[in-house]
């Protein structure tokens, strides 16, 4: 099911497009990975099953703003893992529990439990090999 929403004053459309267990927003083409706060956190993912990528960033973050896109595709291209983002301004009680102290950073989680963690910009192919 599709929602739209238009922006007049930007001259764009969002649409939401429901995504296997997630939801994707697309704007202008480009599937954006959905962002989730604070209290979605354990639902979504401490209590998924399988593979489960989070980009902790901030808006203001000039490397997450790099690193956004990149995401944004492999969440296209992997099949495998489910992909998040968590803005840290509205998430505290996340970044303190995972010790998040700079930005950007990815928690990779199996099965609801901490796997690995990367601090700062990585590329596509680095970022693919994180995952595994």
């Amino acid at each position: 099911m599709l929602r739209k929403s238009e922006e007049y004053k930007n001259c764009f459309a969002i649409f939401d497009v429901g995504v296997g267990p997630w939801t994707t927003r697309k704007k202008g083409g480009l599937f954006m990975v959905r962002e989730i706060n604070q209290e979605e956190f354990d639902s979504l993912v401490k209590g998924s099953t399988g593979k489960v990528l989070v980009d902790c960033f901030a808006e203001w973050c000039g490397p997450c703003k790099m690193l956004s896109p990149i995401v944004d595709e492999l969440a296209e291209e992997i099949d495998s893992c489910t992909f998040y983002k968590l803005n840290v301004d509205n998430g505290e009680n996340v970044a303190m529990e995972y010790g998040i102290m700079s930005i950007p950073t990815l928690l990779l989680f199996e099965n609801g439990e901490l796997k690995n963690k990367t601090v700062g910009f990585m590329s596509k192919e680095d970022l693919k090999q994180f995952i595994g």
